[in-house]
């Protein structure tokens, strides 16, 4: 990003880029990074030298294998793409991220440099993990009611039926997914 002949421009892109409320990188074709925001450096405690030599340090261990697949499914296709991952920050915390990267082509159509940018999606993640386990935990509630208890939307369909329902109309958890159970379906009452 230096420039010889003085102008602003690179100063100010500079900025630009570092002001961005996100990861902002740029990588060449072959994925090693070339650019890094300074949001990035700041977020991993590592220097550019450090994340450039082992970008892939800051990545969860549970996901280096996700990314690589997903990363070399970018490359064959050359099309963008997004993942989510964790990405550990400077004291040692993972927080969710979703990385986008785009391709750069070329007059002649060939790929030059990857550039992408990682949001951090961590109060998102964090509020789907707990409406499922709430979800979860409401379940087990209804489960052990010892009455038919069906659950469905404004227009009919079934979202989900006890363990009671189930034994008596026979079906399976599956199948009710399939909406094989119907408000007109009778119940038998005990």
């Amino acid at each position: 990003m230096n420039t010889n002949d003085g102008s602003r421009a690179p100063l100010e892109l500079r900025s630009f880029i570092d002001g961005i409320p996100a990861f902002a990188w740029s990588a060449r074709p072959d994925g090693f990074p070339e650019f890094v925001n300074q949001r990035l450096q700041d977020y991993s405690g590592l220097s550019t030298d450090q994340l450039y030599g082992d970008w892939k340090s800051i990545l969860h261990r549970d996901e280096v294998e996700d990314f690589e697949k997903w990363r070399q499914g970018l490359q064959n296709s050359g099309k963008p793409g997004q993942i989510e991952l964790r990405l550990r920050r400077f004291d040692g915390e993972y927080r969710w991220f979703q990385i986008s990267a785009a391709s750069i082509h070329d007059e002649q159509g060939n790929l030059v440099r990857w550039c992408g940018v990682n949001t951090d999606i961590d109060d998102r993640k964090r509020a789907e993990q707990k409406l499922r386990k709430n979800e979860e935990d409401l379940r087990t509630i209804i489960d052990a009611i010892r009455q038919a208890v069906v659950v469905l939307t404004p227009d009919g369909t079934t979202l989900y039926a006890n363990r009671v329902a189930l034994d008596i109309t026979g079906l399976t958890m599956s199948e009710v997914n399939d909406n094989s159970f119907s408000p007109g379906r009778s119940i038998p009452t005990t």
